[in-house]
């Protein structure tokens, strides 16, 4: 074995370079991440629109017209989810500031095994009920993630040193990432009764699992995903939470305001939501090059998830020999690999690049990407189509370092969490409008030709950023872990 792997290897299962006074903490919390990776995968937006699209409405005769409006609406709604959940977010910073955080955090995951669990009885209702009650238990239960994600990265600031922190929480995303991803992929296998890798004869029969390749069999997967959720549970009431069990209200005038007497949870998340919007207003107001960057952000952003419903419904509709193993690949498996082998890379051309050039070079990955899904859908080829999503997976591993970092090429010191306020809320914004604007069009009006409009739009997009005007600081040289 090279010597490199070995040591790639050694630093993501070993303890040396965690220090002493946190091995404990880190052992349990990183099974607790293993064990909540199958949890996240089944929650996959995506994995969740195709089991909707191929369980609920199109496939399986079950009542519920394709064409109908209320089916394109709930499919989108289960893909703008995560953005619903993430308006959650400065609700659950409040609650951390005054109640037990390993406490609260241990109750929201177990509100995500009860909700997932409750899939079991979904198919017991009739349509369309069936896929409305699909599209709730998706959303309450990505709220319920929502909150585990704020409540756990308020520990990890607790529980790690600063100069350590990125290393040790890398591993916790890996992990949370290749279980996620295989655990899609083995739901899909059961979905469909039987492994077979696509572009290929090979075929393992799963036929004999007890309901398996039914059409309620999606019923079986997320209690499993629940019962995950649950050894999460019992894995992190094992971890131990240095310094205060919850952090200390402070005065500020900023979106998470509180005073000595802290006003009630209503009241709070309104006040800070008024004075959040307020000061997002005030900054793209007084700061053109980034309100320039946010617009092109905007365009870019809004084409990626202008093609989340279409997508998941081209591979429904378009290509009959697309099973629930290539969906699954398609959606998580193969994005979520190129995305860790590619991160790295990237991240030293971040280091380097200025985020114009950065953002330019990777709108140019996201619209190939995009232009070859579109042609796969015309030309039905998923070999094509494969290549396509490979693509924009290169680009989205740039893109998720520049949507956590690259803000601070504008953003003063003492503003920084400020311009990520206006960054995220702008996403929020994108993410509960784009992927029903999508569907409509797709269903609508362009059908899957939608796809090149959104190519279109990210190789303008290109061009705006590397328009962009501004004077970054050389980055500081890289750390190595």
């Amino acid at each position: 074995m090279p010597s490199v792997l070995r040591q790639r290897i050694a630093w993501l299962f070993g303890y040396r370079q965690v220090p002493f006074a946190v091995r404990g903490i880190y052992r349990f919390e990183a099974l607790h991440m293993t064990a909540w990776g199958a949890t996240w995968g089944c929650l996959n937006a995506s994995f969740g629109m195709y089991v909707a699209e191929q369980s609920m409405v199109a496939k399986h005769g079950m009542g519920v017209s394709v064409h109908a409006l209320r089916d394109v609406l709930a499919v989108s709604t289960i893909a703008a989810s995560t953005a619903i959940a993430n308006v959650f977010a400065i609700w659950w910073g409040s609650m951390a500031t005054r109640f037990d955080r390993k406490r609260l955090l241990l109750v929201s995951m177990l509100f995500v095994s009860l909700t997932m669990s409750s899939v079991a009885f979904t198919p017991w209702l009739k349509p369309p009920w069936t896929v409305w009650l699909f599209v709730v238990q998706m959303v309450a239960a990505w709220v319920g993630v929502q909150a585990s994600n704020t409540l756990r990265t308020s520990l990890w600031r607790t529980n790690y040193p600063d100069r350590l922190r990125g290393r040790i929480l890398g591993r916790f995303a890996i992990w949370q990432m290749l279980v996620g991803s295989l655990f899609v992929v083995t739901a899909g296998a059961y979905l469909d009764g039987a492994l077979k890798l696509p572009l290929t004869d090979w075929r393992i029969d799963l036929s004999f699992l007890p309901g398996a390749a039914r059409p309620d069999a999606y019923a079986k997967i997320f209690p499993v995903g629940a019962l995950f959720a649950l050894v999460s549970v019992a894995l992190y009431s094992r971890v131990r939470v240095r310094g205060p069990q919850r952090a200390v209200p402070v005065k500020s005038a900023g979106a998470l305001a509180f005073s000595d007497t802290v006003p009630g949870w209503i009241s709070t998340w309104a006040t800070g939501l008024r004075t959040g919007l307020a000061e997002a207003f005030d900054v793209l107001r007084h700061d053109p090059a980034y309100r320039r960057y946010m617009f092109w952000q905007m365009v870019a952003g809004s084409a990626n998830m202008v093609m989340i419903v279409p997508f998941v419904r081209i591979l429904a509709h378009r290509f009959d020999d697309v099973n629930y193993v290539t969906a699954a690949g398609l959606v998580a498996l193969v994005p979520q690999v190129v995305i860790l082998l590619t991160t790295a890379y990237w991240s030293r051309l971040f280091d380097h690049w200025s985020i114009g050039r950065f953002r330019s070079v990777q709108m140019i990955f996201w619209g190939g990407g995009a232009t070859l899904i579109a042609l796969g859908a015309w030309k039905i080829s998923l070999l094509i189509l494969t290549v396509g999503v490979a693509i924009r997976a290169f680009g989205e591993a740039a893109g998720r370092l520049a949507w956590q970092l690259g803000h601070m090429a504008y953003a003063p010191a003492h503003k920084d969490s400020l311009y990520m306020g206006v960054h995220q809320a702008l996403t929020g914004l994108r993410g509960l409008s784009m992927p029903i604007l999508g569907a409509l069009l797709y269903e609508y009006v362009l059908d899957w030709h939608i796809v090149w409009v959104a190519a279109a739009l990210q190789l303008i997009s290109a061009i705006g950023f590397a328009r962009l005007e501004q004077s970054n600081a050389p980055a500081p040289a890289p750390v190595r872990i």
